[in-house]
């Protein structure tokens, strides 16, 4: 697949062949039309050089003796093509600040620029800015806490599929900070955040299957998420998979693979981990 700072380099330079193409094809009529002027008229034709357009326009409807089809063509293409490059002007100063918007930046350089700079490319659009602008807002990163602020940029970037926004806006709607407490919502983006690959969110939604919190209860989904954080690293995923296999909740009962969990979680760091897998012998 191609990333969105290729495509966008790609448009920018296909709008910069035609502007171009365009803007040759202008000068050529251009110098074709002065010399139409010049047989008729020389002190017109270098009035016409300093004044283009506005005396091409005034020699085409004038009246004149011999102007024949062929020059007629000349002053039309060249009308059409001023016309052409205004409106690939009008169209360029709309579509590249856009596209420009939408550049992929890193989490690096977002978190490096300053708040004025974030809030910019914000409300260009740019969905990495507004889920940073969410969580300054949420934490009071140079800007005073504003949890309504937070939620409405989380939102802003969680419209644009941003698994950092989604989960953002998660945690916010599970407490009620900014928002209306909602579980169900809540569990939405935190599932959709999961289904991107992060492993937060695959924890988070799988607690609440298992509690069935914001989800009809469901220990072989709850297991599914589970599974899949803990195997990207995150111990505490580690800990609900031993405690699953333990308990038979979403799989079989197994207390070998409950013991493996939990020394996983162990030698990730996790103090709990290592004193039920110190019981477990």
């Amino acid at each position: 697949m191609f990333t969105d700072d290729f495509m966008a380099t790609i448009s920018i330079f296909i709008l910069g062949v035609v502007a171009f193409l365009l803007f040759a094809a202008m000068l050529w009529y251009f110098f074709k039309t002065i010399g139409v002027i010049w047989r008729y008229n020389s002190l017109l034709a270098v009035t016409a050089v300093l004044f283009s357009p506005i005396v091409q326009v005034v020699f085409y409807f004038m009246p004149k003796d011999e102007f024949d089809k062929h020059e007629v063509e000349l002053f039309k293409k060249y009308f059409l093509s001023i016309g052409l490059v205004s409106l690939l002007g009008v169209f360029a100063a709309v579509v590249i600040p856009d596209i420009s918007s939408q550049k992929n930046f890193s989490v690096y350089e977002i978190e490096n620029l300053d708040f004025d700079e974030v809030e910019s490319l914000a409300n260009q659009g740019n969905s990495s800015a507004q889920a940073h602008l969410g969580s300054m807002y949420d934490i009071g990163e140079d800007v005073p806490k504003d949890y309504n602020k937070a939620a409405y940029w989380y939102e802003k970037a969680a419209e644009q599929e941003e698994a950092i926004a989604q989960i953002g806006l998660a945690m916010k709607y599970s407490s009620g900070e900014g928002v209306r407490q909602d579980s169900t919502k809540a569990a939405e983006l935190f599932e959709k955040a999961a289904e991107q690959g992060f492993s937060d969110a695959q924890h988070n939604i799988g607690v609440m299957y298992s509690e069935g919190v914001g989800v009809r209860q469901n220990y072989n989904t709850a297991f599914k998420w589970h599974e899949k954080a803990a195997n990207q690293g995150l111990d505490e995923s580690m800990l609900s998979l031993a405690w699953m296999y333990y308990k038979g909740e979403g799989v079989r009962q197994d207390n070998a693979q409950a013991k493996e969990w939990y020394g996983k979680a162990c030698d990730n760091g996790n103090q709990m981990g290592c004193d039920n897998y110190r019981s477990k012998n």
